[in-house]
């Protein structure tokens, strides 16, 4: 429910804004996720905005994370509907609201909505919740989770939405920053417009100025103060002109004067202070807006840091996929470890934080250090700083925009792809082409001999997954011969029906012999989950096409790992596979 102080704000520039009448058609996207997704989702539509200016948008959002950032929000959307839980479950005297009081104040905040014209209603969580408040609100179109209001039932229609579900947070294989997930799910396919390059860091103006935030929301996900306090000490040490700044929330406040007063930095106490609570979020923009570097974990400051297009060095730890949530912009860049189980999930247990010693300090160190004198990163330039030993424990990760618009690391040690890494790279190229016909340019990567060892095996993964779609197929269209004939037999039919039956537990096999071709079936099970049709034929033709789709892509797949199994091996191309 949105709290009377934002509704009477709502209602006052509601009064004042007026929408030119050449706007036909209102989106409203759903986002009721953390500041940081909300920065991310605004990042998309600032990109949006430039390339549909006519279009009219809603968000709908949580009023805890979306309300701090109502000054930005306001430059974006047309309206915010904010949802306030603690409102919502809150009573104006002191006894519990019953269940029917609770569902009433749901229905009024729905109510509100509805009474707006949505032509889309675009889901950006993906969680249970916004799924059935999506299936509450009216609109022509739904993308993204949505759930049936009578029966309850799951529904995902959309290609990209289809991805994310079965794809984003599920493994490391992720090929595409969130942003531009969520500027193709609105529509927006022109390249990036509001992303620049500053210029190079004077490396002898009379001061320079870093935003430090060394916290995260979750211990996964943060160094120990310890090790920031190594960082700052040995960036103060060798850089006279350098001043720091810690940033953070209220919360962080207490961390933040720990790693300023540490014994180590003492003497340079007075070119660091702590801002950790001092400022609202818009200041915290503006702060971040004058610095010439940001420097600290993923986070919701590093998307702000983006967004203000202020360079930034983050450093990926425990749960973070930087390829999905790494600062979008230029020339920005990403320290990750090269540890085994990274990244994890949340509730992995991890007593040892393995990842957080295989990025030393060191490394990080040399990175800003590169990065102040020569305005890029190479391993030309950290070789003169640190050992191989050091190089080779980590990834550094370059921010570019590819021809397509889509932005993209690229890991600039160069480092041999690792199966996970060689396996994303196929899914990007894959993904794009099928949802968008879109080709990227990419060269075949260097693969060490332990990765090409692998894929004659996962080829063969490939090629029995595109067999089983081609009998998918086969087996949809007897069912239509089926129906179709005069006489239709049902014993023939329920025989088709076993078969592809049969087909999809096949495919649950392949997920145990092939993990790194989890993504695509997932996507197969998810397409088959959510069949278009309201008869056996619509579905059985729907079926048709889920098992074509899966077989051209497992069979576009198949011809990029041949290609980059047989650049290693030096043999000749033989075809695709065939049935």
């Amino acid at each position: 429910m949105i709290a009377k102080d934002t509704m009477e704000m709502s209602q006052a520039e509601d009064e004042q804004t007026t929408i030119s009448d050449d706007r036909k058609s209102t989106i409203a996207i759903v986002q009721l996720t953390r500041f940081g997704d909300v920065v991310q989702t605004a990042h998309a539509v600032r990109e949006f905005r430039n390339e549909y200016p006519a279009i009219r948008l809603i968000l709908i959002a949580r009023k805890r994370f979306a309300a701090p950032l109502r000054w930005l929000l306001d430059t974006l959307f047309d309206q915010c509907y904010f949802l306030d839980f603690h409102q919502m479950m809150d009573s104006t005297s002191n006894k519990e609201l019953s269940l029917d009081e609770i569902c009433n104040k749901l229905h009024g905040f729905v109510s509100r909505i509805n009474s707006e014209d949505i032509n889309v209603l675009l889901n950006l969580s993906f969680s249970k919740s916004s799924g059935l408040l999506c299936g509450l609100i009216n609109a022509k179109n739904k993308l993204g989770m949505n759930n049936d209001p009578q029966s309850l039932e799951l529904r995902i229609s959309d290609h990209w939405s289809q991805f994310v579900y079965s794809s984003v947070m599920r493994g490391p294989l992720s090929p595409f920053s969130l942003v531009d997930i969520y500027r193709r799910m609105m529509g927006g396919f022109k390249p990036v417009a509001t992303t620049s390059v500053r210029p190079k860091i004077d490396y002898n103006q009379q001061k320079i100025s870093i935003a430090i935030h060394p916290f995260a929301s979750d211990p996964k996900k943060r160094w120990d103060g310890k090790k920031w306090v190594e960082i700052i000490y040995q960036l103060l040490k060798i850089h006279p002109n350098l001043e720091i700044t810690i940033v953070g929330s209220r919360d962080e406040q207490l961390a933040g004067e720990e790693i300023i007063n540490a014994p180590l930095i003492d003497n340079y106490s007075h070119r660091i202070s702590n801002m950790a609570g001092e400022t609202t979020i818009k200041e915290l923009f503006e702060l971040i807006a004058a610095s010439d570097l940001f420097l600290g974990h993923d986070s919701m400051v590093s998307h702000v840091a983006a967004y203000q297009q202020c360079p930034t060095i983050t450093i990926a730890l425990g749960t973070v996929r930087p390829h999905e949530t790494a600062p979008f912009g230029i020339n920005n860049y990403v320290l990750a470890p090269k540890t085994k189980c990274f990244p994890c999930f949340p509730k992995d247990s991890c007593p040892l934080y393995k990842c957080h010693a295989d990025i030393p300090f060191q490394i990080v160190h040399s990175v800003v250090d590169t990065y102040l004198k020569h305005g890029e990163i190479n391993r030309k330039f950290l070789e003169e700083k640190s050992s191989s030993f050091h190089l080779d424990a980590v990834k550094c990760y370059q921010s570019k925009f590819m021809d397509t618009g889509m932005y993209q690391l690229i890991d600039t040690l160069r480092n041999d792809l690792s199966l996970t890494d060689f396996f994303r790279l196929l899914y990007r190229i894959s993904w794009l082409y099928f949802f968008t016909s879109e080709e990227e340019t990419h060269d075949i990567p260097p693969l060490g001999a332990d990765v090409a060892k692998q894929l004659p095996h996962y080829r063969k993964g490939l090629q029995q997954l595109f067999e089983l779609c081609e009998f998918g197929k086969k087996y949809s269209q007897y069912i239509l011969e089926e129906i179709s004939s005069q006489t239709p037999n049902l014993i023939n039919i329920k025989t088709h029906s076993a078969k592809i039956d049969e087909i999809d537990s096949l495919v649950k096999v392949l997920h145990q012999c092939y993990p790194h071709l989890a993504p695509l079936l997932d996507y197969l099970a998810v397409q088959k989950g959510n069949l278009q049709g309201s008869n056996i034929v619509e579905l059985t033709e729907s079926t048709y096409f889920v098992y074509s789709d899966c077989s051209a892509v497992s069979s576009l797949m198949y011809d990029l790992v041949l290609k980059s199994e047989n650049k290693v091996t030096g043999k000749r191309s033989i075809s695709q596979p065939e049935v």
